[in-house]
């Protein structure tokens, strides 16, 4: 029991330690070409994950902690993927909108019954 929460503690603090948070805005607004779609597609990432925040929050509670972690971790990876490989915008927008269903499902794991 005690590994477990060791390993889920190392894997919240890796989920939150993003290096490259720093280095986005830039990144996106060199292939958008302006700041303002740069920040909109962070905005896409909010407004996602408002809109998915109760949905996530019941499948967490139907599917337990350990499916949810999964889900979550696969969406991140997905949606880190799209941005790192985009070349135009809409690759930003639909990689935000896996982070902002990852950053969900991370939040509604915190509630789910193990």
């Amino acid at each position: 029991m005690i590994r477990n929460i060791r390993i889920l503690y190392i894997h919240n603090f890796l989920v939150d330690f993003r290096i490259q948070d720093a280095f986005r805005p830039i990144y996106f607004a060199q292939i958008t070409g302006s700041y303002t779609l740069a920040m909109a597609v962070f905005s896409v990432a909010w407004i996602t994950s408002f809109l998915v925040d109760i949905p996530t929050g019941v499948l967490s509670d139907k599917m337990g902690r350990k499916f949810t972690i999964v889900l979550a971790s696969a969406c991140s990876t997905i949606g880190i993927a799209t941005w790192a490989f985009s070349a135009h915008s809409a690759g930003l927008f639909l990689g935000s909108i896996f982070c902002g269903l990852s950053e969900c499902l991370f939040s509604g794991n915190n509630n789910a019954p193990v």
